[in-house]
């Protein structure tokens, strides 16, 4: 009696499957930081992934004594961002020859397991370049945003979560250098650091502060080597998950190698973030979830998806900041 693919790729999946996600999200470290913030949200639907955005003050804020009337004058403070969800698949293929070589229901467990690993392997890979890639190697209809998107290094910033940046200031990020003018790094030891400082204190306000920097690793160095007389601070909990890491003030600095640079010496971009103000969604039918596996009518071979819908967005642009830095 043949083995059914089915039955055996459902056992296989309730052993590995609540280590897919947990595995691909802490193999990138924006998104591991993200999810160590409980800022990665399960949602069951929706057209847009909606997060509501406030852009300013309620007005009706009042002192008063004894009977005085009280303002009721109704203020808007909320507008919307909707960010569109973007899916991404990748399919597992057990070829028939493979169905032959491998017989017995230990045999066909053993090669899922593996070939499911394998595509979890390059869903990170996948994953974590989408994430901390320069949109211009992106597909921006497809691909899920990135930090590319999330702090605009443009000198004039466009349309994020449906509202324009031009139009309403208020959503831009900060920005310390820009594409077309980067802050020039060479003259001395201390402009790294000079820099990051007013970074961190644009993208600041009240209890509000970055926790987060990804760079590349050049800059990591730069910084590192800057101040290596003076004590270094590390996060031991991202430390004990293996990525290597700094403290600049409140904020944990990690370095990685998809972060977006033009090259090793020039136009090289650092993300400031904020992780109270911005986050990921996934759609809970789609959670890394597998499909069956079918055989095509024109292939002697069965098929199965692993699917994913998510998206990445912040609900508060001016607490996300880019720096971007020449000669590093």
């Amino acid at each position: 009696m043949a083995l059914s693919y089915d039955n055996i790729a459902t056992t296989t999946l309730q052993l590995i499957r609540p280590r897919i996600a947990d595995n691909i999200f802490k193999a990138n470290p924006t998104v591991a930081w993200l999810l160590m913030r409980g800022r990665v949200k399960l949602e069951s639907g929706g057209k847009w992934i909606e997060e509501p955005v406030m852009y300013q003050k309620n007005t009706s804020v009042q002192a008063y004594q004894g009977y005085e009337r009280l303002n009721v004058n109704p203020s808007e403070e909320l507008t919307m961002a909707k960010y569109s969800w973007r899916q991404a698949a990748i399919s597992v293929t057990i070829a028939g020859t493979e169905t032959l070589q491998n017989s017995g229901e230990s045999a066909v467990f053993n090669l899922l397991k593996t070939k499911i690993k394998v595509a979890e392997n390059s869903f990170t890979e996948w994953l974590d370049e989408k994430v901390h890639a320069e949109t211009s190697t992106k597909d921006l209809t497809r691909d899920p945003l990135g930090l590319d998107e999330i702090a605009e290094s443009t000198a004039t910033q466009g349309t994020l979560g449906g509202i324009d940046r031009n139009t309403y200031t208020w959503w831009k990020n900060q920005q310390q250098g820009t594409e077309s003018v980067a802050k020039d790094l060479s003259t001395s030891t201390t402009l790294l650091t000079n820099h990051l400082i007013t970074l961190y204190n644009n993208c600041s306000k009240g209890l509000s502060t970055p926790d987060l920097i990804i760079s590349p690793q050049e800059l990591f160095e730069r910084y590192e080597k800057d101040n290596r007389q003076y004590l270094q601070v590390r996060d031991t909990a991202l430390l004990d998950v293996g990525f290597m890491n700094q403290k600049f003030k409140r904020a944990t600095w990690m370095w990685n190698e998809n972060c977006r640079k033009t090259s090793a010496t020039a136009g090289q971009h650092l993300y400031m973030l904020t992780s109270e103000y911005m986050g990921m969604t996934v759609h809970r039918d789609r959670n890394f979830k597998m499909s069956s596996f079918v055989t095509p009518y024109d292939q002697d071979a069965q098929v199965a998806q692993i699917l994913l819908a998510c998206n990445m967005w912040t609900n508060n642009s001016r607490f996300q900041g880019v720096g971007v830095f020449d000669n590093v």
